[in-house]
């Protein structure tokens, strides 16, 4: 049973980790036509979200696999959650979910 903790506490911080990934993806892809230089910021956004998923995970995992495995699981969850939420959007319903209307 004490084993199951650290397990359940990496999981969380994967969904933590994939929730900021997938927000800083979402909300990068929502300002791209507004943007100048549109491919230099996604080029941006890419590093500092990998490097904060990366940096997470490498925190997270330790010297444990099985707490890596964890906390990817969060990841894969919530990128499985959010795909199935947003795909259910129309274009109209995701413009007013970004301007936090409904």
């Amino acid at each position: 049973m004490h084993e199951l903790w650290p397990l359940a506490i990496a999981f969380s911080f994967g969904v933590v980790l994939g929730l900021l990934y997938f927000a800083g993806l979402w909300k990068t892809v929502m300002l791209l036509p507004a943007l100048r230089w549109a491919p230099l910021w996604m080029l941006l956004s890419l590093i500092l979200r990998l490097g904060l998923l990366l940096a997470g995970l490498y925190w997270v995992g330790g010297a444990d696999w099985r707490r890596f495995v964890a906390a990817l699981a969060g990841i894969l969850l919530v990128r499985l959650l959010l795909t199935r939420w947003l795909g259910q959007l129309n274009p109209l319903q995701a413009a007013a979910t970004k301007r936090g209307g409904k």
